[in-house]
């Protein structure tokens, strides 16, 4: 029988120990603040990381001691009154005053709250979160792989992990804590039935927000506030949740002026290149000040991996390719500290638990988390245990694109012979060998053979979806230019095809010497990017003096023969496929192809992926064509992208340049290159929605919390995409509305209005409804083995495909329309006549 505090300690043992509280809270100094929020991460069905950090502001120079014990109430109210649990946690100096609790003894799909209490009563702001289902619950048992909860090899930490966090019972006094400095989140920002299920026993559905690469310098993080305004079970980062650049990798925002300004955003902590474990903890300390992060960490869990910037530009196993030769020496030791600072700073759970002795220094972080019988996530680790050297050539990095500028970057395309073709496929041919090297690896083969069986795993246990989390794309990066400029030409878009003709022929065609028939000495190409120094610029002429031959001027002849080299480069890389890019998986293709054998053995698979700034959707095809995942590829939050590496291309134009091309095996279907912003995830066990949210202005603080949707993707499951007669493809649909993103309750589609007409016989030979007229019966939709159609469903998809009568065959398993308005007489019964064998009903629209 369970035991009251109040009742172990004794009445009039808490009594002393409440008046003591009060003198020691009314005496003390609130000497601790939380100026860094507070966040929740890695849910599983009973438990949850929670986050904070203390900042000392005492009079003294330094806190009294190198660790202070915080109180932790988690309830299923926003006032920490209904059902409370306590805990306590410590913060340490050798944690840079970081804190984790991995708080148990929770339930699924309760709405909770938390927050943190410190010496002398200062209280952290308020934060949230539900918790998901365990995987497959309600999957019959036979189709079972675990019990009630994740099995081990999903990386839950052991009981004995836990037993050190385990929630203290302590005497609880009625003397209140003083209010916090820092505010909690308003009242308004909670549902008024905060503490009901939030799905059903299946973990129904599932709302992620998808976001990547997030850099201080380039703008604002508006993208976080959007996002924190819509209900979620999660919130995913694929990596780059920092940038290590110093001031100095910023460009100006005029290049003719030395003296203009370094960054779009300023305040950069510290002011140089993050390379120690102190430089790279004041850097997470700036990046957790800002209000949108803070607010997202508050609303809904973290979970994250890393990409290459959390250590340095394009990690990887052994080293930093970028990093200057002077800090070889440091390599490992830079390694440590990003490691170390991220372990610190992110709500992420170790696989020994938070408390373990690898907690800050493990690089194994893929793991696993599911969501009930709808979705398994699989994070996986890109960067620092098994990625392979980036190709060098005679001790020199390796850059096809350089390599094509330097081929044929002199002559405009018109002017290709034999000679440049030769060169040209010289370098294809290095660039295939490095990319179909089998030898190279992004993942290492332990984690490939761990992400094997996982999925088999969760695909056995009856689990909907498997969502790989990745941190580069799969897709290809193939612009070419030329086709875009075809393809709306053919479509009839007369007016833009004339348009992105001349502005190809200006950037690759010219001679160095003259452009658009202007003088040597004034050149001129016209700016395009959307990047926020250069907004100033957009549509304006830079102009190049080509007798400048001052090395690195920014208008001289060498950066007007640059600009125009790469412009051919491009020309020469969608002529012959040749790649650009070696740090994503097309410049892996050997393992690409075993993610795509593994995803071929999912139930339904999708990946998602960061890294590239462009948003993306797609659909990834193995070699013999057969389409075996969807891609949704998230941009950036702020960091530049497309628009500054192609600037003298418009947006509208880059973007369609790049689906020309095609993409990985002819899969891309989407492409924005100059917007910031994340994806909204809307999952069920019917499909996966995905919305493409753009941030209207991420370049000044007045862009907050405003956003527009700039497309919308279905991804149905094979069962429903068998029932409705779709190809396996994505699906170009309409956005979520705001409301529904806000709510996380997606609205049914409307069922169109139908009324019956009357009843027909039914040929079982052959899909024909007798009173159709003759020569008019289509067939709407088969249902899968197994499955049968209702008639709001048949209605649904005749509606779609612009049938005006419709009706089922018997059986249910087969929807049959007709585009004719009337039903042919000798066909025609009367409702008495469908009770017979082989008829039906038949119903117009």
């Amino acid at each position: 029988m369970a035991t009251s505090s109040v009742a172990r300690c004794g009445l009039a043992y808490c009594a002393l120990l409440a008046l003591y509280a009060v003198a020691l809270t009314s005496g003390q100094q609130q000497d601790w603040t939380f100026q860094h929020g507070v966040a929740s991460g890695d849910p599983l069905p009973d438990r949850v990381v929670l986050w904070t950090r203390v900042s000392w502001t005492g009079a003294a120079a330094a806190p009294p001691s190198d660790n202070v014990e915080l109180t932790v109430e988690v309830a299923k109210s926003q006032d920490m009154s209904a059902e409370p649990k306590s805990y306590k946690v410590t913060c340490t100096a050798a944690a840079d005053w970081t804190c984790k609790l991995d708080a148990d003894g929770l339930s699924p799909a309760v709405k909770y709250f938390y927050r943190f209490t410190a010496p002398g009563g200062v209280r952290s702001p308020v934060g949230r979160f539900h918790l998901p289902y365990p995987r497959g619950l309600n999957v019959p048992p036979s189709q079972r792989r675990s019990s009630a909860f994740p099995a081990p090899s999903s990386r839950r930490p052991s009981a004995r992990t836990f037993q050190r966090f385990a929630h203290h019972t302590h005497c609880i006094t009625t003397q209140p804590l003083p209010h916090s400095r820092s505010s909690p989140l308003p009242p308004s920002s909670f549902s008024s039935s905060s503490t009901q299920p939030t799905g059903d026993a299946r973990q129904g559905r599932v709302r992620l927000a998808v976001f990547s690469c997030s850099n201080w310098g380039w703008g604002y993080f508006h993208a976080y506030g959007v996002a924190a305004t819509y209900e979620l079970d999660a919130w995913v980062h694929l990596g780059d949740f920092i940038y290590e650049y110093g001031p100095g990798d910023y460009p100006r925002s005029d290049p003719n002026n030395p003296a203009s300004n370094q960054a779009v955003r300023f305040g950069l902590k510290p002011a140089n290149e993050i390379l120690t474990i102190t430089d790279y903890r004041q850097r997470y300390a700036l990046y957790r000040t800002d209000s949108s992060l803070q607010a997202l960490s508050a609303a809904a869990p973290t979970i994250a991996i890393w990409d290459d910037h959390e250590t340095a530009n394009n990690a990887w196993k052994d080293g930093f390719p970028d990093a200057p030769s002077s800090q070889n020496n440091i390599t490992a030791s830079r390694r440590a500290a990003g490691v170390q600072a991220w372990h610190e700073w992110l709500p992420v759970r170790p696989s020994g638990g938070v408390g373990s002795a690898s907690s800050y220094t493990e690089l194994a972080i893929n793991r696993t988390l599911n969501f009930g019988s709808t979705l398994s996530l699989f994070l996986t680790e890109d960067r620092l245990q098994a990625r392979s050297s980036p190709p060098y050539i005679n001790g020199a990095l390796y850059s096809s694109a350089g390599s094509l500028g330097a081929a044929v970057g002199g002559v405009a395309p018109s002017k290709w012979g034999p000679a440049e073709e030769a060169k040209i496929l010289a370098v294809k041919a290095q660039a295939d060998a490095f990319a179909n090297d089998p030898n190279r690896t992004i993942l290492g083969k332990p984690q490939v053979s761990w992400l094997k069986q996982q999925n088999d795993d969760s695909a056995a246990a009856g689990v909907t979806w498997q969502l790989f989390a990745v941190t580069t794309i799969m897709q290809d990066i193939l612009p070419n230019p030329p086709a875009a400029i075809a393809a709306a030409n053919a479509s009839g878009d007369a007016a833009n095809a004339a348009f992105w003709g001349g502005v190809w022929a200006n950037c690759s065609s010219s001679d160095v010497a003259v452009v658009n028939g202007t003088p040597t000495n004034a050149a001129g190409i016209h700016l395009y990017s959307t990047a926020c120094y250069r907004r100033p610029y957009i549509g304006a002429e830079l102009k190049y003096n080509l007798s400048d031959r001052t090395p690195g001027s920014p208008t001289g002849a060498g950066a007007f023969a640059g600009l125009v080299g790469g412009c051919r480069a491009i020309e020469a890389s969608s002529r012959y496929n040749v790649i650009l890019d070696f740090d994503a998986w097309q410049g892996f293709r050997a393992e690409r192809d075993e993610l795509l054998d593994i995803a071929a053995d999912s139930n339904n698979a999708v990946f998602i992926a960061g890294d590239s700034h462009v948003f993306w959707a797609s659909v990834l095809k193995k070699a013999n064509g057969e389409v075996v995942a969807a891609e949704f590829d998230v941009s950036s939050v702020s960091s530049v992208g497309f628009e500054e590496l192609f600037p003298f291309m418009p947006v509208d134009m880059l973007a369609a340049s790049l689906v020309a091309g095609g993409g990985f095996r002819g899969g891309l279907r989407y492409a924005n290159t100059d917007r910031k912003g994340f994806i909204y995830l809307a999952i069920d066990g019917e499909k996966q929605h995905a919305d493409y949210i753009g941030i209207d202005d991420h370049c000044t603080p007045a862009g907050i919390n405003s956003s527009f949707c700039m497309a919308g993707f279905d991804r149905y499951t094979s069962i429903e995409r068998a029932k409705r007669g779709l190809p396996n493809d994505l699906q170009r649909t309409s956005c979520l509305t705001e409301a529904e993103r806000v709510s996380g309750i997606v609205a049914a589609p409307p069922v169109p209005a139908y009324r019956r007409m009357g009843c027909s016989s039914y040929n079982g030979a052959k899909p024909t409804v007798f009173a159709f007229a003759s020569g008019s019966t289509q067939l709407v939709a088969h249902a899968a083995r197994g499955q049968s159609y209702s008639v709001e469903q048949c209605a649904t998809a005749a509606h779609a495909a612009g049938m005006k009568l419709f009706a089922l065959n018997p059986s249910r398993t087969r929807c049959m329309g007709s585009k004719k308005s009337s039903m042919r007489k000798q066909g025609k019964r009367s409702d008495a006549g469908c009770s017979g064998a082989g008829r039906v009903p038949v119903y117009a629209l």
